[in-house]
């Protein structure tokens, strides 16, 4: 596309323009890089950044304290993992799919080494024996139980495994000073050390996409989000999205929407996630915080989610400066009670992205004419559209 200077997107977009005032770009962090996954492999544990800046072992050993590479970019398999994952299988996985190194720890064989061999070379049937799904869910678990990943075509470079703090035993099992090199190493390669090259990247991508057009970009920036995607959409006026409950900050638990800066679009859930009555039921704690300290209530928070709660977090998004506040018909039809009889919030979520067998099955269960002929509830939407000056 660069190399044609964006012509597909420039006509797309010049043609949308006949229809729309605003367009979305789901996932605006794929203009600053993407996720790429080899092609032996069939998950994204395995995969890295595009573009990325691998590091050699050499600055590995100097900056991060980190020489027993072997250690690190080897699946790590020993005795005891065996047992936890495989039980009574675990002989028969030894024989068939190990290399002993009789220093402890094992290797998988030559012929194992990719997911796509996993599931493919084996010779096992998953979907007719529960112990072969077993052993091949197993084996995925041991080749993704690795700290570094070596470049396939330079042995020198390297790339940490995302997640690396959460492999199934290869990093808790290491000593505290390496720990912490790696810990220092996660932030530097994933937040820090790329900040100047995926913004270059963005700033090349993303102005031919704004310029083929008038219509406002907004860009969904939820996920680890870099230093720079943050000024880069400021630069450009790219209006952020920021779902209350999403926070890009380990140490915010919530957005409060009067916080919000101006070109933002803001909202309280979204098509991927659960509605306002879902989540209340789904996460305890976090709702227990919710209802202390950005509610301001007293005492123990109600197990359903109560009208008035869901009139409050709706005003709270009507009232703040962000130029789009925008909400699931879902979360507007809980302010009415009698709307949700009966109703399982979790039958009104939209979308479960975990799940590939769930496609956008959710219906409004409330015929359109009962809906209009609503007027305690279009009234109250009306007049707080209005109060809060959002009314041309």
């Amino acid at each position: 596309m660069d190399k044609e200077d964006y012509r597909w997107w420039k006509s797309r977009l010049h043609h949308m323009e006949q229809y729309f005032q605003a367009y979305r770009i789901d996932h605006i962090l794929g203009f600053f890089r993407i996720w790429e996954i080899p092609a032996v492999h069939r998950t994204g544990l395995l995969g890295r950044f595009k573009p990325d800046l691998p590091l050699s072992r050499e600055r590995l050993a100097r900056e991060y304290g980190l020489y027993d590479l072997d250690r690190l970019t080897y699946p790590y398999i020993r005795d005891h993992t065996l047992d936890s994952l495989f039980g009574e299988e675990k002989q028969f996985v030894i024989d068939k799919f190990l290399v002993n190194n009789y220093n402890g720890t094992y290797n998988l064989k030559e012929e194992f080494r990719s997911e796509g061999q996993i599931l493919e070379k084996t010779g096992l049937s998953p979907k007719d024996r529960p112990s072969d799904k077993k052993i091949i869910m197993g084996l995925k678990t041991l080749l993704q139980n690795v700290i570094l990943m070596v470049d396939e075509n330079d042995g020198n470079l390297l790339y940490p495994r995302i997640d690396l703090e959460k492999t199934y035993s290869s990093f808790q099992e290491l000593d505290w000073n390496t720990q912490q090199n790696l810990k220092r190493l996660y932030v530097d390669y994933f937040y820090k050390s790329h900040e100047w090259l995926w913004e270059q990247t963005a700033r090349r991508r993303l102005p031919a996409m704004i310029k083929s057009s008038k219509m406002l970009v907004c860009g969904e920036d939820l996920g680890m989000v870099p230093d720079c995607v943050v000024r880069v959409m400021d630069d450009l006026k790219i209006a952020c999205l920021r779902i209350q409950r999403l926070t890009d900050k380990p140490t915010t638990i919530f957005y409060h929407p009067a916080d919000y800066k101006y070109l933002t679009v803001c909202a309280p859930s979204g098509h991927d996630m659960s509605t306002i009555r879902g989540w209340w039921i789904e996460e305890r704690e976090k709702v227990q915080y919710f209802w202390n300290h950005m509610l301001l209530k007293e005492g123990e928070a109600p197990f359903f989610c109560p009208e008035s709660v869901v009139k409050s977090i709706i005003d709270q998004h009507m009232y703040s400066p962000a130029m789009l506040a925008c909400f699931p018909i879902q979360d507007l039809l809980a302010m009415k009670p009698e709307f949700n009889y009966g109703i399982d919030p979790k039958d009104q979520q939209i979308n479960i992205p975990a799940n590939v067998r769930h496609y956008w099955r959710y219906r409004v269960h409330i015929p359109l004419e009962e809906l209009l002929a609503t007027d305690d509830l279009n009234t109250h939407i009306l007049g707080l559209i209005t109060d809060c000056g959002r009314k041309h």
